[in-house]
This record gives C-alpha cells, sequence and structure tokens, in this order.
C-alpha cells in the first residue's frame, strides 16, 4: 500500500514537469553544483600555494637566522680567544679589530671591571666599565650576552656590544651595524625579499638599506611586531602604514638578546603567481561550466525540435493526412520512435480505409433498408386505400390509418435519401407532414392560415416516428374539427424549440371553438387523443393541454441521447 502510494505520487509529481526542464535542471544543478566544488577546490588549493610560499619563506627567515646566529657566534669565538694567554694581550685585541671588520673595537676587561687592553680604535683603556651592562651580566651568568642598540659615544653611530667570558674577566666588541648591513645585503636570497635584523626592542641593527639603521627606525609599532610571537619562526600578511600589503617572515636570532631577523615581500608580488593561476584557472572553469551549459541548451532545444517534428505529424496523422512528408533526422533516441509513428500512422490509415468500406457498405445496406421499409409502408397504404375505396361506411377510418402509416414512410423516405441514415431535421420534417396534411384537405369547408415557427432540431428515428405520429394526430384533428362558421379567421400554428439543457418543446394550437372541457385525452373514447398520450409516454415526455380560446397542446420530452 505505502510503495503504491509513493509510486502514484511520484507520478503525479512526474506528471507536473516536462522532459526538457527536469533535464535542464538536474543537468544545470550538477553543472553549478560541480562549478562551485571546482571552484572552491581551486580555492583550496590556491591556498594550499599561499600557505606554501608563507612556509618557504618562513624556512628562509629561520635559515637566514641560522646564517647571523653562526656569523656572531664566530665573533664571540674570536672574543673567546681572548682568555688564552698567548692572545689576552693587546696584540691579540689589536688583531681581533683587524682581522673581524664588524667590530668597531676590542675590549678585555679584567675581574674587578677595569679595561686591560682596548683596541687601538677605542679610546676606552683603562676604563672601569663594572656598572655597565655589558660586564655586568656577562660575568653574572657566565654566559654570552649581546646587548640591544644603542648610540655610541664616539661617533654617534647605531652600535651593539657583543661580550663572552673570559679567563680573569670579560671580551667584548662594539659591532659595527654598517658591516651586519652589508653581510646581511650579501646574503643568497630571490629578488623581491627585503632583509633586516631588528634588535629586542624592535630597533634595526641591519638593513639592506643603511640609512634606516642610522635613523634609528623601528618596527616596535607594526602589526607583526605586536601580535607576533618573536620567540619562535612565523609569518603573515600585514597592511603597511602606506596601505601595502607585505608577507612578513619572522625567526630568533641570538635568542637571550631577543634580535629577529626579518623577511618581508611585497604580497601581490610574491602572491602574483598564485593570483594569476586562481584568476586563470577560474576563467577556464568558468568557461567549461558555460561551455556545458551551453551545449545542454543546445542538446535540450534540439531535443525539444525533434520533440515538435513528432507531435507535428502526430498532428497530421489525427487530421487524417496520413501520406504527410516525415523525415525524421534527429536524435537516435527518437529514431525508433519516430519509425514507430510512421508504422502506426499506416496501421491506422488501413484501418480506416477498412472502417470506410464497411461504412459505405453499411450506408448502402441501411438506405435499402429504409427504401424498402418505405415501398412495404406505400403497399400497405395502397391496400388500405382500395380497401377504403370499396367500403364507403370506414372511410375515415381507413384514411386515419393512411395518414399515420404515411408519415412513418416519410420517415424512412427521408433517411434514405439524406446522407445520414440515423437521424433527420425533424423542422423541416414536420413542415412536410403540415403541408401534405394542408394539401389534403384544401378544399374542404375551411382552409386555415398556417403558423409554423421550427427550430432546427436533429432527431433520431425513434423519436422522430413518435413526434411525427403526434404532430400527424394534433394537425389533422385541428384541420377537420377546430373551425365553423363561427371562426372569423382560422390559424393553426406549429411550434418546435429546444433549450440549452436538450428540453424540446413541441405545440400545436388552433383558435377554434376548442374541445369539450370535460373531455380527457387520457382517458377519452377517441383513439386519436389515446394515441397521443401513449406516444408522449413513449418518450418519457410531459403534455398540457388547454381547450380555451381554441385547443393548444405543449409536449416537452428531453432529446434522446446518441448512446441509448
Amino acid at each position: 500500500m505505502i510503495k503504491d502510494a509513493r509510486t502514484r505520487a511520484f507520478r503525479t509529481i512526474r506528471s507536473r514537469f516536462r522532459a526538457s526542464t527536469a533535464l535542464a535542471a538536474g543537468l544545470g544543478a550538477i553543472i553549478l553544483v560541480s562549478l562551485g566544488l571546482g571552484l572552491a577546490a581551486l580555492d583550496s588549493f590556491a591556498s594550499t600555494m599561499r600557505d606554501d610560499i608563507m612556509n618557504r619563506n618562513r624556512l628562509v627567515a629561520a635559515a637566514l637566522a641560522g646564517d647571523i646566529d653562526a656569523f656572531l657566534d664566530g665573533y664571540g669565538l674570536a672574543l673567546g680567544l681572548l682568555g688564552d694567554a698567548q692572545f689576552g694581550n693587546q696584540a691579540g685585541v689589536d688583531a681581533l679589530e683587524r682581522l673581524y671588520p664588524a667590530f668597531g673595537s676590542v675590549l678585555l676587561v679584567g675581574e674587578g671591571g677595569r679595561v686591560r687592553f682596548a683596541s687601538k680604535r677605542s679610546n676606552e683603556a683603562y676604563f672601569d666599565v663594572s656598572m655597565r651592562d655589558f660586564f655586568a651580566r656577562t660575568a653574572r651568568s657566565g654566559s654570552p650576552y649581546l646587548s640591544p642598540s644603542f648610540i655610541a659615544e664616539g661617533d654617534y653611530a647605531p652600535t651593539a656590544v657583543l661580550a663572552v667570558p673570559v679567563h680573569d674577566g670579560v671580551a667584548a666588541g662594539y659591532l659595527s651595524f654598517t658591516e651586519l648591513g652589508e653581510y646581511i645585503a650579501g646574503l643568497p636570497v630571490q629578488g623581491g625579499e627585503s632583509i633586516a635584523v631588528a634588535d629586542g626592542n624592535g630597533f634595526f641593527v641591519a638593513h639592506a638599506e643603511p640609512g634606516r639603521v642610522a635613523r634609528r627606525e623601528s618596527v616596535a609599532l607594526e602589526d607583526w611586531y605586536l601580535s607576533g610571537d618573536r620567540g619562535s619562526a612565523g609569518s603573515g600578511v600585514y597592511a603597511r602604514p602606506w596601505g601595502e600589503d607585505d608577507l612578513v617572515c619572522w625567526a630568533p636570532v641570538a635568542r637571550p638578546a631577543g634580535w629577529i631577523i626579518i623577511v618581508s615581500q611585497d604580497a601581490a608580488r610574491v602572491f602574483a603567481p598564485v593570483n594569476g593561476f586562481k584568476a586563470a584557472a577560474s576563467v577556464v572553469v568558468a568557461a567549461l561550466g558555460l561551455f556545458a551549459l551551453a551545449v545542454i541548451i543546445v542538446v535540450l532545444g534540439l531535443f525539444e525540435k525533434d520533440i515538435k517534428a513528432l507531435r507535428r505529424y502526430t498532428t497530421a496523422v489525427a487530421e487524417g493526412r496520413y501520406d504527410a512528408e516525415f523525415d525524421y533526422r534527429g536524435f537516435q533516441d527518437l529514431a525508433r520512435l519516430a519509425d514507430d509513428y510512421r508504422a502506426a500512422a499506416a496501421a491506422v490509415k488501413q484501418r480506416e480505409t477498412l472502417i470506410q468500406e464497411d461504412e459505405r457498405r453499411l450506408e448502402l445496406l441501411l438506405q435499402e433498408v429504409h427504401h424498402r421499409v418505405k415501398n412495404n409502408l406505400q403497399l400497405i397504404i395502397s391496400l388500405l386505400a382500395l380497401e377504403s375505396g370499396s367500403r364507403d361506411d370506414t372511410e375515415d377510418v381507413f384514411s386515419d390509418s393512411i395518414d399515420r402509416i404515411r408519415v412513418m414512410a416519410t420517415i424512412h423516405e427521408t433517411l434514405y435519401e439524406s446522407n445520414d441514415f440515423s437521424r433527420i431535421d425533424f423542422s423541416e420534417y414536420i413542415a412536410s407532414i403540415v403541408e401534405r396534411i394542408a394539401s389534403s384537405y384544401a378544399y374542404g369547408n375551411f382552409r386555415p392560415r398556417l403558423a409554423l415557427d421550427l427550430a432546427a432540431v436533429d432527431l433520431d428515428i425513434d423519436a422522430a416516428v413518435p413526434c411525427g405520429l403526434i404532430v400527424n394526430e394534433l394537425f389533422t384533428n385541428a384541420i377537420k374539427y377546430a373551425f365553423d362558421e363561427s371562426t372569423p379567421d382560422p390559424v393553426v400554428s406549429v411550434a418546435l424549440a429546444a433549450d440549452e439543457a436538450g428540453t424540446i418543446t413541441l405545440s400545436v394550437a388552433d383558435n377554434g371553438k376548442g374541445l369539450p372541457g370535460a373531455i380527457n385525452p387520457a382517458t377519452a373514447e377517441s383513439l386519436g387523443l389515446r394515441l397521443i398520450v401513449s406516444l408522449v409516454a413513449q418518450l418519457h415526455g410531459e403534455w398540457n393541454m388547454s381547450a380555451e380560446g381554441g385547443t393548444a397542446w405543449v409536449i416537452r420530452f428531453a432529446r434522446p441521447r446518441a448512446d441509448a
């Protein structure tokens, strides 16, 4: 039960849509979903490419940080040589200043904080530096120390102090940021990348543009510096104050000092290949989607065209044009259907030909039947007329019977002379009956005027025969008995009408002397009146008779159905 209900519901829903519409909607949805998935996959792939670029730059920053660490470690190891008795002298500090260009000056400080030896470019020989951070922190921690950048007193240039603990003191060197900047500029990087080193406070200590170090520019207020974890390598895209976006990657250098190396690139430039690929791929995906959609629309349009061609052919067949030309050149899916249509049209044509032949034979047969019935009735009329002529006392009885039989004979005559052997135009039939009866009594005492109001009404033979007999009886009675010398202008009116509901109204009236009021047609002794009542009952109708100002009959019955 449930399965049947679901099947009926599915068929009901399916019947509300055209196949082409359903296919277009389904394929369109598939294309849209495919486009969405393709663009999503493309976006994911582009995002992966962006992440790969950021990871590469982050690795570059980490590698460069390793190089800077190695650079500083090398200078730290050189300072450590001053702890050896062989190098812990004036010649040793002068040699370090000469051999390591990043050292602006070199100091060897004793345990008490007094400078024991100072290189040639230093003016701090024998100074007490016990209160300076580089000495105090190094002596206290026993580990190397790299100070934040500061402005040197002698040349007012930015510098920093690298200090390492040695035997009986501390060895320290003032770093020249110029040399560090040149070292940074000489690192192996790709074009477009900007490399810099900032101290723990965000001031540049090395930059490919030395002026930025000299001006003590800082990155401390930039978004990436404020939001990033500078204790580990990181990366991100951040807006510069002038409105452009940069890809910034960083890695820690000399961790205790908080220095970091910064690798930055213009985001638009570094991601240009990714964005270009994404744009090109999006165009390709969209173009493929539009092409697929266009193909679907064209295919569905051609399919609809083939369907219309088949419908035109079936319409032609339905109109009886079985020889209509139909050269199907559409999709192979409908080719067999087209062949079936041709075969069906040929079969219908053959069957219709057989039916037409049968109809012609039947028409001839019916025509012959009606003709023979009419001839037989004419023979009966002739016999009754002969019998009537031999008996003077029964002339009226025979005359009435002859009239009634003639009514039936006229129907059969009308039928075999017409193209339709089952129905007749009853208005024409009434007119012929009335004219014949009127002409039969044309030489009587009274010649009433005829008033005919007949609508075109078709009746089959089963209804036409009783109706014709009713008209014959009523009109004959009016002609024979309704009028005398007291009627100044005798008139007999006959009317026939049919309404939209199919009710047929037949009325026969005269302005003669009328019938006695006590007469009931249903129980009267008159055969004609009883015959009228019986015929109305046969039609399943109703009758009404009025005897005021003459006699008026109104008969109503429903039009018989064609299949009754």
